[in-house]
């Protein structure tokens, strides 16, 4: 019997649907493959890549061994470095996680409100004002 999956924490801001895929300019993405990131894969290369934490720091961040993180980074980096050399497209999306945070305000009516455990991608719109000017109640780490 396998050993259950552990749910991973995400503490960045999620991603708009409109910034959850990546592709080539000038072809569409109907005619592109695509290769498919997870969010913790994303995480750990966001934390690690781009935030300058150890792997050490990121996996006591996310919740999981740096055995983990090292997975997750070698698995995102071949995705990413795939889609780059062969020209597919990247779509950020699905695997074990929950985050961190889930409060968004908007800037035009000063709303706040907290999106469902089962959304992964942050709202598009105020959903009061339906105005796009919307930003995450906690600074990313």
């Amino acid at each position: 019997m396998t050993r259950p999956r552990k749910t991973k924490i995400v503490h960045g801001a999620p991603i708009p649907a409109s910034r959850a895929i990546f592709k080539p300019a000038g072809i569409p993405l109907n005619v592109v493959p695509v290769n498919n990131i997870t969010f913790e894969e994303y995480e750990a290369m966001r934390l690690v890549d781009w935030r300058s934490k150890s792997q050490f720091e990121a996996a006591t961040m996310m919740g999981v061994s740096q055995p983990s993180i090292s997975r997750l980074l070698t698995t995102g980096r071949q995705k990413v470095m795939d889609a780059l050399v062969m020209g597919k497209a990247i779509r950020i999306s699905g695997g074990d996680f929950r985050l961190a945070f889930r409060g968004f305000g908007c800037l035009s009516c000063d709303h706040k409100w907290e999106i469902g455990e089962s959304d992964s991608l942050a709202p598009e719109k105020c959903p009061k004002c339906e105005s796009n000017d919307i930003y995450s109640l906690k600074k990313e780490v």
